[in-house]
């Protein structure tokens, strides 16, 4: 029997507590005292079953799924609030809006470095028959961790009216994850084409000891991340950058966010790394042509991700130059592996079946 998370035997714990209520002699507004003791105890068992699943009642998904994009956009919905009455210059404004912009910006970051961890666990409401995390709750909660995933690292493209459309998932099952264990969904981005980028999340669980004395005989190092650390599940999630209907091309999308490629080809001493107050290149080219309007000049940057950057030549398309290097050959050997899965379902689209 698996070992029971602290956020669990906390809500085992209330239950009980609930569950006793009716058998003390107590009055609380939901559970008159003057019913019988089956019908009290009737009134505990439904009670104790609603907030075991708690996490499945109205609108908590939405909540739980939608609460980083919420919050993203009420901090700069207060921001602009307070500078709307600031006896400050516009131009000052402006200054304390571009650095609210770069400081959640991924300025300097190589895009397959970064990785974003959403925190959880095997609730009641999330588990099958066998007391193991169903299959349709990865999906659910793999809803939540994109989003967060796509806030953290897409910040400035959402202020501007973006959005992600999903295409499609892919799911590989190697272990069950148990009812109450705490795992980790971990977010990566592991490549991209014209039109859509590749996401690869896995979910792991920290490993005990006996899991490295049963790996030593059977294939349990495939299912590993990393030492001490065991891989129930990898998902890839093919996702879409759009702003209203138009598609935004992804390497647009990471550069104007301050992706870029690190210069080190390995060499962690070859070059100077960036961030921001050392910020790479191409971040000086939130629009096209030498303009000079603050990045903060949002409707600008929308009418340049929109439609401005086709007018850019090839040969001076900024954000493809941001991105070469480790990057791209990253992204190359990430496509080849995308291709491998994606091939199979295309051609199966294209079978007629009798």
């Amino acid at each position: 029997m698996p070992m029971l998370s602290a956020p669990l035997s906390r809500l085992l714990a209330a239950t009980v507590i609930v569950a006793c209520l009716p058998a003390m002699d107590l009055h609380i507004g939901v559970l008159p005292l003057t019913a019988s003791a089956g019908q009290r105890t009737l009134r505990a068992f439904v009670l104790a079953v609603i907030i075991l699943n708690f996490r499945s009642w109205p609108f908590s998904w939405t909540f739980r799924t939608l609460g980083p994009l919420i919050k993203h956009h009420l901090r700069y919905l207060v921001l602009r609030i307070r500078l709307s009455f600031s006896p400050q210059s516009a131009q000052k404004r402006g200054a304390v809006e571009f650095g609210h912009h770069s400081n959640i910006a991924t300025v300097g970051q190589d895009p397959f470095k970064t990785s974003i961890t959403y925190r959880t666990f095997a609730s009641p409401d999330d588990c099958d028959f066998r007391l193991h995390l169903s299959n349709s709750s990865y999906a659910k909660t793999l809803d939540a961790a994109r989003v967060k995933y796509a806030v953290q690292c897409f910040p400035t493209f959402f202020h501007i009216g973006g959005w992600m459309g999903l295409g499609a998932t892919y799911y590989k099952f190697h272990r069950e994850i148990s009812l109450g264990s705490p795992y980790e969904i971990r977010t990566s981005i592991l490549t991209w084409d014209s039109k859509w980028t590749y996401l690869v999340t896995r979910f792991v669980t920290q490993s005990r000891p006996s899991m490295h004395k049963k790996g030593a005989n059977n294939r349990d190092l495939t299912n590993r991340v990393s030492s001490g650390v065991v891989c129930h599940c990898i998902a890839v999630s093919m996702l879409c950058c759009k702003i209203g209907r138009i598609t935004i091309p992804p390497a647009l999308a990471l550069a104007t966010e301050g992706f870029c490629d690190s210069g080190t080809d390995g060499d962690e001493n070859a070059l100077t790394h960036y961030s921001r107050d050392n910020p790479p290149p191409h971040w000086k080219h939130p629009f096209p042509q030498g303009a000079t309007r603050p990045r903060s000049d949002l409707p600008t940057l929308r009418r340049f991700l929109t439609h401005g950057w086709r007018d850019v030549p090839q040969g001076s398309r900024w954000w493809e130059q941001a991105l070469q290097g480790t990057v791209e050959k990253r992204r190359i050997a990430g496509m080849e592996v995308v291709n491998g899965m994606t091939d199979g379902l295309s051609r199966l689209e294209e079978t007629t079946w009798d």
